[in-house]
């Protein structure tokens, strides 16, 4: 199974998507928009895993790392200065490069797993999961490092920051109620979530998480990994049900909004059947 970075308007029937990358692994393990609207993903080349960057018609594509650690999950800070990502290097740690993959500098130390980074609105902070307190919890840090700042007390997965940079959406597993999986929504200041919404007992935990659409009021789900019958809960919009997409003709592993520019939706993904 070969795996590849594809595009497509939001409102084009997702059959019209373009296939832009020919690696066998591409965006599986991160996958985002930079401000100038080059596309950031990570890219598997046999035991060798890096970060590299594409034009949204699959031009000009450019490595921009390249050691021996694994980088996944790009984050790029919106005033277009830096890409963060999780790194092998140290351990499970978060780094921070130049837009162009130069300057490579390490955000958090010690031995836990860190991993899943976000930048907030302001290109100030970054938003992540850490395993400092024993679960996996939701913390920030300076963009530049600093002592880590804890924002949750309880599960909190795969975080994404709302456009207006005000609220956070996370995964989360009620193991009060059956191990029931929900979004919480929480200030990016900290506290107890804001919002609670269970999904449905056939959603499970999954490498995309959700992602807040570009007009900051819904967010998206991948329909496919999470199982979802065709109507989702109230206020939740799966790439399923965005209009012209049509869940059964491509399976999404990651999706990611474009934030500028054209309303895109770029995802790592393959056709079901292929080899």
């Amino acid at each position: 199974m070969d795996v590849q970075v594809w595009v497509t308007p939001i409102n084009e029937d997702e059959a019209r998507a373009k296939q832009i990358t020919n690696g066998t692994w591409d965006g599986v393990a991160g996958i985002t928009w930079a401000r100038d609207g080059r596309i950031v993903f990570m890219r598997a080349i046999g035991e060798q895993v890096d970060l590299w960057t594409t034009n949204p018609d699959g031009s000009q594509q450019k490595q921009i790392t390249s050691d021996n650690f694994i980088e996944n999950h790009p984050a790029t800070s919106p005033d277009g200065r830096y890409i963060v990502f999780d790194s092998s290097h140290n351990g499970k740690k978060l780094w921070r490069t130049d837009a162009d993959g130069t300057n490579p500098k390490q955000l958090t130390d010690g031995t836990f797993f860190e991993a899943f980074p976000v930048i907030s609105a302001d290109s100030q902070f970054v938003f992540f999961n850490t395993n400092r307190s024993g679960a996996i919890e939701l913390w920030k840090v300076g963009i530049d490092g600093g002592a880590p700042v804890k924002l949750s007390d309880m599960f909190a997965a795969y975080p994404d920051v709302s456009p207006d940079g005000k609220l956070i959406v996370v995964f989360h597993v009620d193991e009060q109620n059956h191990n029931l999986m929900q979004l919480l929504v929480f200030s990016t200041d900290g506290g107890p979530p804001v919002k609670t919404i269970n999904l449905p007992n056939t959603a499970g935990p999954f490498q995309g998480g959700p992602r807040w659409l570009p007009d900051g009021r819904s967010v998206a789900l991948d329909i496919q990994l999470c199982g979802f019958a065709r109507r989702p809960p109230p206020g939740i919009i799966t790439r399923g049900s965005i209009p012209g997409h049509r869940a059964d003709q491509r399976f999404s592993l990651k999706t990611v909004f474009g934030r500028s520019g054209p309303r895109s939706v770029a995802y790592s993904g393959f056709v079901p059947g292929s080899d």
